[in-house]
């Protein structure tokens, strides 16, 4: 009995070189598998910061256009105090006036070119209007529309404003000196 006990023991046994090999090839597939994890830890990684970088680049676009947007439109309604509005917007640029951007801002801010466009709006201000009241005329006195293009490709932003005004009567329309002002400002893309 004991011979039979002794031969399934050395049988159980395995032999040294299969034992190393046996470790190598359990050991190769962990490493794979701890390489695979780390691969995708870094894909992640890598994933979002891509995105945070791609969202910053697109918000510095926005304030960007945001910021013309706002300069174009307080240059205007200046001019419009200064000078009346029909010889102000008589002589409004007819197409699209680029703004280039130094270095510095593009480096900084990601905005390559800045363009905009002003379209006069209906200057026969009426009490038919909307916004109108009784004692009030009311109308739409400019559209502005403003695109930035980012320095990387593919960031593109275009937002619109439109500026409506109330005066107590066309002289004051036309001097400038309105009731009210109203702006709707939307983004376009």
């Amino acid at each position: 009995m004991k011979a039979r006990d002794s031969r399934c023991h050395a049988s159980a046994q395995l032999s040294p070189s299969r034992q190393r090999g046996s470790a190598l090839l359990l050991a190769l597939i962990f490493m794979a598998v701890l390489a695979r994890m780390a691969l995708s830890a870094v894909d992640a990684a890598l994933l979002g910061s891509s995105l945070a970088f791609n969202y910053r680049n697109h918000d510095r676009l926005f304030h960007g256009a945001e910021a013309l947007l706002v300069a174009v439109d307080a240059s205007l309604l200046a001019d419009i105090k200064s000078r009346g509005l029909q010889v102000t917007l008589d002589t409004l640029p007819t197409g699209l006036t680029e703004v280039e951007m130094p270095l510095w801002v593009r480096e900084e801010a990601g905005v390559e070119v800045l363009h905009y466009q002003v379209y006069p709006g209906d200057t026969t201000f009426d009490a038919l209007s909307p916004m109108s009241s009784a004692s009030t005329l009311c109308g739409l006195l400019y559209q502005l529309d403003v695109q930035a293009d980012g320095v990387r490709p593919g960031t593109h932003i275009r937002l619109n404003l439109r500026r409506g005004a109330c005066c107590a009567n066309s002289q004051a329309c036309e001097a400038g000196d309105f009731v009210s002002l109203s702006r709707d400002w939307r983004r376009l893309e």
